[in-house]
């Protein structure tokens, strides 16, 4: 049986607009931007720049949100779903004051989910996105690129990990859940540069069935920007004939 894997746009380095995006790994790749199906672009594209801070650019024809570390990419259209359900189920940012954010979220009547955890929790955007939030007061920017969190098979888990440090050079890595607090589960995660992607298993409390493909849902794709982009490309089909997965 095969994995329906998330789509993977893979850009060539070089655009004008990489100014936020962290430096390339070893293997060349870097996250580049996160691609969002709503109905109403205006509504969401404000939540991302009034209330969160998100920096509108232009690339030629195509407006971006740039927060540190990624783009966001807003098209209209009528998603076939939300991002829940699929196997991208959402992504998560950080914050330096969350005290701040929501404050101004609930000033703004916005829904926001509360976890264990008082310094962490969910923001609905416009469209009824779900994006995850926790505080480090560490950091110096307000706001910043954190996590995508994808939800799959237990058993397929290692062998998506075992993938994405192969193919796009990924450091193998477990984390926290950072809205628990009374059971802190460790999370199987690789760590790229702009992100981290957290391999969440299934199970009867997260998910009422199989993941459905991402493509076409509130989240559509991912983006990552790369050096070499031919090399990835050749690895990349041999990783997946070799495991069985699907990209």
């Amino acid at each position: 049986m095969k994995l329906l894997f998330l789509p993977l746009i893979l850009l060539s380095l070089g655009l004008p607009m990489r100014a936020e995006l962290v430096s390339p790994n070893a293997a060349g790749v870097t996250l580049g931007h996160i691609h969002l199906i709503v109905k109403d672009v205006d509504a969401e594209r404000r939540f991302f720049i009034d209330m969160m801070g998100g920096v509108p650019v232009e690339n030629g024809k195509i407006s971006m949100i740039e927060f540190p570390g990624v783009f966001v990419i807003i098209s209209q259209g009528d998603p076939t779903g939300p991002s829940a359900g699929s196997i991208v189920n959402h992504f998560g940012l950080v914050l330096k004051d969350v005290a701040a954010f929501t404050s101004k979220w609930e000033a703004n009547h916005l829904v926001i989910d509360h976890a264990e955890n008082p310094k962490a929790g969910y923001v609905h955007s416009p469209s009824g996105l779900r994006i995850e939030f926790y505080e480090d007061t560490s950091q110096s920017a307000p706001i910043a690129m954190n996590h995508i969190h994808f939800f799959m098979a237990p058993q397929r888990v290692l062998e998506m990990k075992a993938w994405y440090v192969k193919v796009f050079g990924g450091q193998p890595s477990q984390r926290y859940c950072t809205s628990c607090l009374t059971h802190k589960r460790l999370i199987e995660t690789v760590d790229l540069p702009g992100t981290n992607f957290s391999l969440a298993p299934l199970s009867p409390s997260n998910s009422s069935g199989p993941p459905v493909p991402t493509k076409g849902r509130q989240i559509d794709h991912i983006g990552f920007e790369v050096k070499n982009l031919k090399a990835l490309k050749r690895l990349r089909r041999t990783a997946s004939n070799s495991t069985n997965l699907t990209v």
